[in-house]
């Protein structure tokens, strides 16, 4: 396959689903077609895994077929790519992971490295795409007009006017920085009380409670419950789906 037909194919794998326009009837009868048999009980992790992985490869490969994707934006960066995206999607993923676990009270000493890590590749990625574009942009002879007028310092400054509050006037830089500090961040009031409520123990540091089984109502409305259109996540699935 030619370099230009991959760059087309990974572009419209990454572009928007439009499932409004998704053809479910076929998407239904191509997962019931090709979804294995789901074994009534699950002995181990690994096997329940396994399943899980069979069941998004199916849903995945039927929605992506009988779905049409959106153009992409004539808006968007032109040194964007698609490995961008992804990158980003992994980034937002694992950082959101963090978020969810510190809420819950979790220890996340293991995953804030792996944080770190895809964090700084994914901005290492922008900047060497960046630098890429850049370079192609001025191998063109057309663009030089252009890149001098981005590169053309421009001096305009912007001076703030006199600020007046009561009778007050103030001109100079530290006085209009003071003024408009004490304006919009005014000092909080002072404690009319020496003492302090106790304040409530962390979550980290509550015992664990047992709590019962889930059940099928229960595992039902948790599934009904976030936004349709909202959060898909690595395999490009929305709750809709």
């Amino acid at each position: 396959m030619a370099p230009s037909e991959k760059s087309k194919e990974s572009a419209a794998d990454c572009s928007k689903l439009l499932l409004a326009k998704a053809d479910w009837e076929r998407i239904n009868r191509d997962i019931q077609e090709l979804l294995p048999p789901v074994p009534r009980e699950c002995l181990t992790n690994t096997d329940f895994d396994n399943q899980v992985e069979k069941f998004t490869v199916t849903v995945s490969t039927a929605v992506n077929t009988h779905t049409p994707r959106a153009k992409p934006s004539p808006y968007v960066k032109r040194w964007w790519t698609d490995d961008l995206t992804l990158l980003r999607r992994s980034y937002s993923s694992i950082r959101n992971s963090v978020t969810t676990a510190r809420r819950r009270g979790l220890n996340t000493s293991e995953i804030i490295p792996q944080v770190l890590t895809v964090r700084r590749l994914f901005f290492t990625e922008v900047e060497k795409q960046k630098k890429a574009h850049w370079k192609d942009f001025l191998q063109d002879p057309a663009n030089i007009w252009k890149a001098n007028q981005y590169t053309r310092n421009i001096n305009a400054s912007f001076q703030i006017p006199e600020l007046n509050k009561g009778d007050r006037t103030v001109q100079s830089d530290e006085g209009k920085a003071e003024l408009l500090l004490r304006t919009f961040f005014p000092p909080p009031p002072q404690p009319t009380s020496s003492e302090h409520k106790k304040l409530p123990r962390r979550i980290k540091d509550r015992p664990p409670s047992k709590l019962p089984p889930f059940t099928k109502e229960e595992v039902r409305l948790a599934f009904h419950l976030p936004n349709p259109k909202k959060a898909p996540g690595l395999d490009g699935l929305s709750f809709e789906v």
